[in-house]
């Protein structure tokens, strides 16, 4: 056990030694006329009196580091995202078609966000999931009850026995239909959500001039932001807000051609009067007086109504112009890339005598002319 610890200590000092040596070499400064060592401390050799050479300094070496370098675009790409986002949450309320806008906006500003791994998918399930309840919130509204006409109480009716003319009074019961709220949540019209969007947006573009920012398409970015991008950024946010569908403006849906975009219909079930079924029932007491018995109709529940079989309550179908995307056809000169190699110099960027491309300033790529870097064209 004493041998084994000696000959660990005896291997620990040659190894200081050692690096004692090489730290010692390396300040020491050789004569180039006698060869002999000098300590760097005196200008001339001890030796022989030549001049000896200059000691270089030991630089330090940088330290390692883990941070990315930073990237301009991405960090005002994020920034406009953020931007953006307090915005819409800040509108979602009261102004659904602008926190729409905005939302869509944020969308195309963050593809030039450079992320990885985890850290992206978080933050496109997040914008995605925002996007869907800034469109649910403008294709539903709230309406007045039109089984109560915003009583929120239900309609009970009367009728004696011996009379034909039944009475009709409020009760204290709960309407079925809106629970006694007077109010349900129904989809908009097509020709309702066009209206809505198209002043949302422009309120959003006023918006967006005020704050300084210029367009890249449909979406508006800080301009010292839109003035660094190249051609195929330009298309990667071009094409996230592409303009959309004519008859849907985007959103994918038409009204129902059934219901009219009023989600229900008049109850169809066997006997069903507003809600209510009579059923007859023989007298025993009297032979000429038929007994009527009321009852609640199975199928709508006593409400009146039931709903459209077509759409399923929602009053809108998937968009026929569209299939239900809200985009228009993939453009088929660029493949839905938004940009095109150019043709002026073929991709190379420069020209036949050296010069810089005029058409795409030496970047190879342009813009597609067809879809002017939407990805998308008209059907």
């Amino acid at each position: 056990m004493r041998r084994g610890s000696s000959e660990w200590r005896l291997a620990g000092a040659i190894v200081l030694c050692l690096l004692a040596g090489w730290v010692r070499a390396a300040e020491l400064v050789i004569c180039r006329k006698c060869g002999h060592e000098g300590d760097g401390s005196t200008a001339a050799c001890a030796h022989c009196g030549a001049a000896l050479p200059a000691a270089r300094p030991v630089e330090p070496a940088p330290a390692a580091t883990n941070e990315p370098v930073a990237d301009p675009v991405s960090a005002l790409a994020a920034e406009t995202v953020r931007v953006d986002r307090k915005l819409a949450a800040e509108f979602a309320a009261e102004r659904p078609a602008l926190s729409y806008a905005l939302r869509e906006n944020a969308i195309a500003a963050s593809r030039l966000v450079r992320r990885e791994g985890a850290a992206a998918d978080a933050a496109g399930a997040r914008l995605a999931a925002e996007i869907e309840q800034a469109r649910l919130a403008l294709t539903q509204a709230a309406r007045t009850c039109p089984s109560c006409n915003g009583a929120g109480k239900r309609a009970i009716q009367f009728q004696q026995l011996n009379a034909d003319k039944s009475t009709q009074s409020a009760g204290g019961l709960a309407c079925l239909t809106c629970e006694g709220r007077g109010v349900i949540r129904a989809g908009r019209s097509a020709d309702e959500l066009r209206v809505l969007i198209a002043q949302g947006r422009r309120d959003y573009d006023v918006r967006m001039q005020a704050m300084g920012r210029v367009s890249c398409g449909r979406a508006w970015l800080p301009a010292d932001l839109a003035t660094r991008l190249t051609v195929r950024q330009q298309a990667l946010v071009r094409t996230a807000c592409p303009t959309p569908c004519r008859d849907c403006m985007g959103l994918g849906v038409q009204d129902c051609g059934r219901c009219k975009g009023a989600t229900r219909l008049k109850c169809t079930g066997e006997g069903c009067q507003n809600g209510w079924v009579v059923r007859k029932e023989s007298n025993t007491l009297s032979s000429k007086v038929t007994l009527n018995r009321r009852e609640t109709c199975a199928v709508c529940n006593g409400s009146g109504f039931m709903a459209c079989p077509d759409c399923r309550g929602a009053g809108t179908v998937p968009c026929r112009t569209c299939l239900g995307t809200g985009r228009n056809q993939p453009c088929t000169d660029c493949g839905g890339q938004g940009w095109t190699p150019c043709n002026r110099c073929r991709g190379a960027g420069k020209q036949a005598d050296g010069s810089v491309c005029p058409d795409c300033q030496g970047q190879n790529d342009r813009l597609c002319a067809r879809c002017r870097g939407e990805g998308c064209t008209p059907r």
